[in-house]
């Protein structure tokens, strides 16, 4: 849900259903207007933190080594992508690991990519949230042939322990070879030789007691619906009076059939009525919607802290 407010896909993401339903039909009916202020808040957030690359310096250590470090990495793309990633899902997640960047390098290097918060999982301390976490593991699912395979990566200080497991109807069943991953080098267990986790969380904000950061949308998901709402509702309205209907006094059209007064788009006044031709429009009255859009932009735009 929340990539897709990034990305601007909004009734995908709202999933668009009102109880009532003879709302929900008639609401399908509406072409769907976005303001995508979901993309706009990220972007600004990360601008502001990335838009400039970091300058990096150590006193003491290898300057030359570290600014290689960052180059090789590309860390200016990696720390602004992984800040659009902290304002839509609340956390940005880096792994740290020594190996080939390409499968044809000759050489093993210092690798730190940025992964999706999504296949992170910490063992906490429930009595102490605030703790490093006694380990880290990353697990995803992957599919080979008909079969289904849980992979997972567990981080503790100075050691990572690779796994593979059968998946069937959602249970976690037997384990089975790594060779099924295709990568030869994979060990079972692997010491770093770091004390230190290889895995760096990057919390958004968040409040004591809570280990995960909190997504920027948290409180603003309801004014994205209704601005969104909204437009939609005038968008639409504005389209169905765009092609207003033509009256003609009584005797202009044939009623015998010469003259389709439907794709005219006309209406004949009653015998004895008089007038000439003219067009019924009608007062939409939309100041107040669009003076209701302007309050909720307020709003998005004070709570949004923007």
């Amino acid at each position: 849900k929340r990539a897709a407010q990034l990305a601007g896909e909004h009734f995908d993401a709202f999933n668009i259903k009102i109880d009532d339903p003879i709302y929900s039909r008639e609401y399908s009916k509406l072409r769907y207007v976005t303001t995508n202020f979901a993309g706009l808040i990220s972007k600004i957030l990360a601008d502001m933190l990335f838009s400039e690359a970091p300058i990096i310096k150590t006193e003491d250590g290898d300057q030359e080594f570290l600014e290689a470090l960052w180059q090789e990495n590309k860390m200016d793309i990696q720390c602004y992508e992984s800040a659009l990633s902290n304002s839509v899902m609340g956390d940005a997640v880096f792994k740290i690991r020594v190996g080939k960047r390409c499968a044809t390098d000759k050489d093993s290097t210092v690798i730190i990519e940025d992964i999706t918060p999504n296949v992170y999982f910490p063992k906490l301390d429930p009595f102490n949230v605030r703790a490093e976490p006694q380990n880290q593991q990353l697990a995803w699912v992957f599919e080979q042939g008909d079969k289904k395979y849980l992979r997972t990566e567990t981080h503790t200080e100075g050691l990572i322990t690779n796994a593979v497991h059968l998946l069937e109807n959602g249970e976690i069943k037997e384990e089975v070879e790594l060779g099924i991953l295709g990568m030869p080098d994979l060990k079972p267990k692997e010491e770093t030789g770091i004390e230190k986790s290889l895995i760096i969380h990057i919390p958004n904000w968040k409040i004591g007691g809570q280990y995960f950061g909190t997504s920027d949308y948290n409180d603003l998901d309801s004014l994205f619906y209704a601005i969104n709402n909204r437009m939609t509702k005038v968008d639409n309205i504005l389209d169905k009076h765009g092609d207003p209907i033509l009256v003609v006094p009584d005797g202009v059209l044939d009623e015998k059939g010469k003259v389709n007064k439907a794709a005219l788009g006309v209406i004949a006044l009653g015998e004895g009525e008089e007038g000439k031709p003219e067009y019924i429009v009608w007062d939409a009255k939309l100041e107040s919607a669009f003076s209701e859009i302007e309050k909720l932009m307020d709003f998005m735009y004070l709570i949004g802290e923007i």
